[in-house]
């Protein structure tokens, strides 16, 4: 759901099937229940609505809310998702082929310049989580998936940014004490051969996962 039209048809926006009333009130019934909500946002009108229906709220919202995809920002709305603390969750592999996808002629080249900017993200210090949209996407392979946001891309993480975003951003986005290695705290468990921090990004399709934990 766009905030301009389709390059191929000035009547398509693309679709949605929540008015900013509606989300609104799916907001309020979630702080008054205490229960955290994520969007699917695959477009700037889409996220700039759930962003307005957070900001109307008449007291400042408890739970967490986590954006899915955030393809596309209108950039006035990157510091409006850092200052409600909102998550964003992307898949590098989507990313990488996202400018040879239908998309890309839907929305047109000034808009894919700001398509699928993960640099923009870190660069404006939004908390990220990395996934797959597996198996919508064919892998979920990490190491891979990795690699793509910190290297496949035109606009991509910094490589701690990008383990951050599969490890240590989890906890913060659900605000729940998951993915920490710490007393108290569940979490799996990933043995590597070499630390992914350190490894130069070259050499992470070498690492090999030597053990998984998980709990219980």
């Amino acid at each position: 759901w766009s905030l301009s039209p389709s390059t191929l048809n000035e009547e398509d926006y693309g679709s949605h099937y929540w008015t900013q009333e509606e989300l609104t009130q799916v907001i309020a019934k979630a702080e008054e229940n205490q229960l955290s909500i994520k969007f699917h946002t695959n477009g700037d009108a889409a996220i700039q609505t759930v962003l307005n229906a957070i900001e109307a709220q008449s007291q400042s919202v408890e739970q967490r809310y986590i954006l899915e995809h955030v393809a596309l920002l209108d950039p006035i709305d990157y510091l409006r998702l850092y200052e409600l603390g909102i998550c964003a969750s992307v898949q590098s592999g989507i990313a990488s082929l996202g400018r040879f996808s239908d998309q890309a002629d839907v929305w047109g080249e000034e808009r894919m310049e700001r398509a699928w900017d993960f640099q923009a993200l870190e660069e404006a210090k939004i908390t990220t989580l990395l996934g797959t949209d597996w198996p919508v996407w064919p892998t979920i392979d990490p190491l891979v998936n990795a690699w793509t946001a910190s290297e496949g891309l035109q606009k991509s993480f910094q490589p701690a940014y990008t383990w951050d975003s599969y490890t240590n951003h989890v906890q913060t986005c659900l605000n729940e004490p998951i993915g920490c290695l710490e007393v108290g705290c569940i979490a799996d468990r990933t043995w590597m051969s070499s630390d992914p921090y350190q490894t130069p990004t070259e050499d992470w399709g070498d690492i090999e996962i030597l053990q998984v934990e998980l709990p219980n």
